[in-house]
C-alpha cells in the first residue's frame, strides 16, 4: 500500500523533503505505521507518546484529532498532510 506524506513550512527544512510516497508491506495500516517509517518525521510530530498539540496532520482533508489519532486507518492513495503551529495576526 502506498500513501504520500506532505509537509510544510519549516517541517520541510527539518526533514529534508516536502514531499514522500510511502509504501507500506501490509494494506492494514494505520497512521502511527507511516511514521515508524518516517523517524525524522515522528521525532517531530511525536511528543510524550502523542501527536504534539502543536502539530496538525490531515488525512485526506480530516484532522485526525476527529477519526482515532494515531490509530487513524489509511488505504491505499492517502494523502497525509503534516502541518507545524501558525503565527501570525
Amino acid at each position: 500500500m502506498k500513501v504520500t506524506v506532505n509537509v510544510y513550512a519549516f517541517l520541510r527544512s527539518r526533514t529534508g523533503w516536502g514531499s514522500r510516497e510511502v509504501e507500506l508491506k501490509s494494506s492494514y495500516a494505520k497512521l502511527v505505521d507511516v511514521l515508524e517509517v518516517i523517524p525524522e518525521l515522528k521525532e517531530i510530530v511525536i511528543v510524550d507518546g502523542d501527536i504534539d498539540r502543536a502539530i496538525i496532520i490531515l488525512v485526506n482533508g480530516r484532522n485526525i484529532r476527529q477519526t482515532g489519532g494515531l490509530d487513524t486507518m489509511l488505504t491505499e492513495g492517502d494523502r497525509i498532510d503534516v502541518f507545524p503551529p501558525a503565527a501570525g495576526g
